[in-house]
């Protein structure tokens, strides 16, 4: 999606206001600041992406670009490196189920911060599963693998009762 109509791109999918002033580089709480660092600079500055439909890039974070685009009639959520564009990640299919996997994030970037420090952070976006994500989550996963079972049920579970946004029928 080009740059200039990127904040109305986002407004006509139905994101929030407040993940699109958060995209737009209105950092909406500082536990926000490094993960949902907007707007996506090096997505319009030499950056590509993945191959697939038109994709508006959302932040950046260290050398991945969080974005969505829509595919099959539905909003994704994806994460790609700016370094190997052709592989990216699903991380969810509603707004609810991406900020589950940034607050996961969060929660294990600050380890030092007890569980209700999230609590401004997640009322400031709009997050509502955040004591879901608190009450689930079991630090020190024995392996990669069970961290990503974990991450993806509770998105999956967020996705299937967020079910937020509409539907989108292919352009004419």
């Amino acid at each position: 999606m080009p740059e200039g109509v990127r904040i109305d791109g986002l407004r006509r999918l139905g994101l929030s206001e407040a993940l699109i002033r958060q995209s737009a580089g209105n950092c909406l709480h500082p536990l926000l600041e490094f993960r949902c660092a907007g707007p996506p600079y090096r997505s319009y500055h030499g950056a590509g992406c993945p191959e697939g439909p038109p994709l508006a890039p959302l932040w950046e974070c260290g050398d991945s670009v969080t974005g969505v685009w829509v595919r099959e009639g539905r909003l994704e959520f994806i994460q790609f490196s700016i370094e190997d564009q052709k592989e990216y990640r699903v991380l969810a299919r509603t707004e609810q189920g991406l900020w589950a996997t940034v607050f996961v994030n969060l929660y294990e970037d600050r380890d030092d911060l007890a569980p209700q420090a999230f609590r401004d952070a997640a009322g400031a976006v709009g997050f509502r599963f955040l004591d879901r994500l608190v009450a689930s989550y079991v630090s020190g996963f024995p392996t990669f693998e069970a961290h990503e079972a974990f991450l993806s049920d509770l998105v999956g579970t967020i996705d299937g009762e967020s079910a937020e946004g509409p539907t989108f029928s292919p352009a004419p």
